[in-house]
């Protein structure tokens, strides 16, 4: 009987010793694996693994710093063709330029010019002393001709026996005449003493003449 209690106590003290060990492989392997500058492990949590070049820096970096320490000033032969490329700046765009468009001249206000109204003749004097009737003139109508222009016409006798139908415009003579102005209701004629007569339409106005 007291071997069998002797057994079981050494199987006992054997697995305490067993669960020992495991736990404790376990707690170290825990602690290597949170330890930040663990040993083939990078930041907390994370697995990293070293290629040889990043090995290889990481030696040149250390004996870096030893000559550094040590004073040394120049740069390490090791080195050279390892240090990381500088950034480059990107180019900058230009601002874009704005071109600026000419004003347009504003137009000149049209001014509107009035004809001017002719003015109208003065009624002619009633001729005194000896006179003698060459004609009588009667006033048609006023008319445009084929070239745009106002025309007078009217008929003028110049004896009992003669009357001629005249179309003149202002300026110009014809029978002994000379047509002065003219207007829907007047006519203005000049005759061959200088004397000027006014004619209405449609009725016949005598033209005298003074005697030399």
């Amino acid at each position: 009987m007291g071997d069998f209690w002797a057994r079981i106590k050494r199987e006992w003290e054997l697995f305490a010793l067993v669960l020992c060990v495991f736990f404790g492989l376990l707690i170290l392997i825990l602690v290597l694996i949170l330890r930040p500058d663990g040993i083939g492990f990078g930041g907390r949590g994370q697995v990293s693994v070293e290629t040889p070049s990043a090995l290889g820096k990481s030696a040149f970096a250390f004996l870096d710093n030893k000559g550094k320490e040590a004073g040394e000033s120049a740069p390490n032969p090791f080195l050279t063709g390892i240090a990381s490329p500088k950034p480059v700046a990107k180019p900058v765009k230009p601002a874009p330029v704005v071109k600026e468009q000419p004003k347009e001249p504003e137009p000149a206000p049209v001014v509107e010019e009035k004809p001017a109204e002719p003015e109208k003749p003065a009624e002619p004097p009633k001729p005194t002393g000896p006179v003698r009737i060459v004609g009588i003139a009667s006033y048609a109508y006023m008319n445009v001709n084929a070239s745009g222009k106002s025309v007078a016409v009217f008929a003028l006798r110049t004896s009992p026996q003669r009357e001629d139908m005249y179309a003149l415009g202002v300026g110009e003579s014809g029978g002994g005449v000379k047509v002065l102005g003219m207007t829907e209701k007047e006519l203005w004629l000049l005759d061959a003493s200088g004397r000027r007569w006014k004619v209405e339409p449609g009725r016949p106005r005598k033209l005298w003449v003074l005697q030399p």
